[in-house]
């Protein structure tokens, strides 16, 4: 992950613009095709009751939209959400590492991020050192490069 230490991540479906099943050697056009607006990622601090209104909306309210939201380390359970396997508490706050589009509160249904101020860092620093700068195709070209 780009950003560990994380509670929870999202990527909104609509970032990805690609249908294609990729098989064998993934390239970098690939990955540039799959994401051709690139941008940033932003980590938000949210308290829990609107992590709850953030994953609802995300993955009920917006199936089929682009405002779909992509997760890892939430899940619902027997009609509750989950982070990390736990019951999400409204007080908590969340450390959320969502796109730039999101945490601006632009998407769909889900303003509710804006209320909250990211932290976008110009550059991230990856497992081999190399610095890269913050845009969603860099960082996931090097993941794939360097797993």
């Amino acid at each position: 992950m780009a950003w560990p230490g994380a509670d929870l991540y999202l990527l909104n479906s609509g970032s990805m613009r690609l249908d294609d099943n990729i098989s064998g050697t993934i390239t970098q056009y690939d990955i540039l095709r799959t994401y051709p607006f690139g941008g940033g990622i932003a980590m938000q601090e949210i308290p829990g009751a609107d992590v709850l209104q953030i994953l609802q909306t995300g993955l009920v309210t917006n199936k089929t939209t682009g405002g779909y939201l992509q997760t890892h380390n939430a899940q619902e359970v027997n009609g509750a959400w989950q982070v990390n396997g736990k019951a999400i508490d409204p007080v908590k706050i969340y450390k959320v590492v969502s796109t730039d589009f999101l945490a601006s509160g632009r998407e769909a249904n889900l303003a509710v991020f804006g209320k909250y101020p990211p932290n976008t860092p110009k550059e991230f620093t990856v497992g081999n050192g190399q610095k890269l700068r913050n845009d969603i195709r860099e960082l996931v070209i090097a993941k794939l490069a360097n797993p």
